[in-house]
């Protein structure tokens, strides 16, 4: 890693159908979605050659796995 204070900022989405699934990646009191991230930016750190800050949201978007191309494309 560098020491000139570089930083990588990411934003990601994770995206669930409904929003009791929404509420089973955030966690209680937001600590599965924190561990998701740290854990995220630690593996990005070992692929990147300066720090790296992600922002990462849950979305909902229902029906998003029938609609979604790129993921028909990687399931064919």
């Amino acid at each position: 890693m560098r020491d000139d204070g570089a930083t990588l900022w990411a934003r990601g989405f994770i995206c669930v159908e409904r929003e009791s699934q929404k509420g089973i990646v955030v966690g209680r009191g937001g600590e599965r979605i924190k561990s998701i991230v740290r854990d995220a930016e630690r593996e990005l750190s070992e692929i990147f050659p300066y720090r790296v800050k992600l922002d990462l949201r849950v979305k909902v978007d229902r029906d998003w796995r029938t609609r979604d191309p790129l993921l028909r494309k990687m399931i064919r």
